[in-house]
C-alpha cells in the first residue's frame, strides 16, 4: 500500500495541475467550460499545483506548461518516496 502511495498522489497531483491551469481562476456567469474540465480538482490544482499555476501565468505555451506539471508531480513523487524510505528506515 505505501508502495503505490507516492505514485497515487503525484499522478492526483498532475491531474489537479493541469485542471488548474485552464480551469478559470474566477468563475463569472458567462464564462464557458469545457467537458473536460473539472471544478473541485481545479481548485486542488490552485494549491498543489501552484508552480505549474506561475507557469500558466507567465508563458503561453501549452507545451511547457505540460512540461512543468510533468516535472512538478515528479518532484512531489521523489521527495514521498525517500519520505517514505526514511520513515521505515
Amino acid at each position: 500500500m505505501l508502495k503505490t502511495a507516492p505514485t497515487v498522489v503525484s499522478f492526483g497531483v498532475f491531474l489537479c495541475a493541469l485542471q488548474a491551469a485552464y480551469y478559470p481562476f474566477l468563475m463569472t456567469p458567462n464564462t464557458a467550460v469545457n467537458w473536460w474540465q473539472i471544478g473541485w480538482m481545479a481548485e486542488i490544482g490552485f494549491v498543489a499545483g501552484f508552480p505549474v499555476m506561475l507557469v500558466a501565468e507567465s508563458v503561453d505555451q501549452h507545451s511547457l506548461v505540460w512540461i512543468s506539471a510533468a516535472i512538478w508531480s515528479v518532484l512531489i513523487w521523489l521527495g514521498l518516496r525517500s519520505l517514505l524510505k526514511t520513515s521505515r528506515a
